[in-house]
């Protein structure tokens, strides 16, 4: 089982603690990914890429052969892991918890 307890507060796969900028055990980056899509979360087991892919994010050809239509960014969810942008939303709360906009 996962311990979600090592995961950092906040809205990133790192926290900032005394100074020192702390990890998510579960980020890294997968070696020759490709620009922005090359994050990848061992708690989630996916990458940027997977989560694209499932979003229809990626670009391709349909069965018939006809390219795919394109697909504007506000009309799916784009995966910002590559950016450590969190896509688990475990202890996404402020890790000052107050966090105002």
């Amino acid at each position: 089982m996962k311990d979600k307890t090592v995961i950092p507060k906040g809205f990133y796969c790192y926290s900032v603690i005394d100074g020192e900028r702390v990890q998510c055990p579960y980020w890294s980056r997968l070696k020759g990914g490709l620009y922005q899509e090359d994050g990848y979360c061992s708690f989630l087991e996916q990458g940027d890429w997977d989560i694209n892919e499932k979003a229809g994010m990626l670009t391709g050809w349909r069965s018939d052969g006809k390219p795919l239509p394109p697909v504007s960014a506000h009309e799916i969810k784009m995966s910002l892991l590559w950016d450590e942008c969190k896509e688990c939303d475990v202890n996404m709360e402020d890790e000052d918890d107050n966090f105002t906009s």
